[in-house]
């Protein structure tokens, strides 16, 4: 699974590969993306690298932790 994350439209993570970053299968991967401005409303976008995604290259999200910066 190669994707690109968006968060407010704008790319913040680019040819993510979640197995490889993660170090192999079934462990968990964080990514920490500090200083995104959201009013009332966070638009997080994953886009496929694959030309026609299905089960095996569709990217995938699992959790989302949000924190107010102070």
């Amino acid at each position: 699974r190669l994707f690109d994350v968006l968060l407010q439209g704008k790319p913040v993570v680019q040819g993510l590969d979640v197995v490889k970053r993660a170090g192999g299968t079934r462990r968990a991967l964080t990514l920490e993306i500090p200083h995104v401005r959201a009013s009332t409303n966070l638009t997080v976008e994953l886009m496929s690298k694959s030309i026609a995604p299905d089960w095996n290259t569709a990217p995938i999200l699992n959790g989302l932790d949000i924190a107010i910066e102070q």
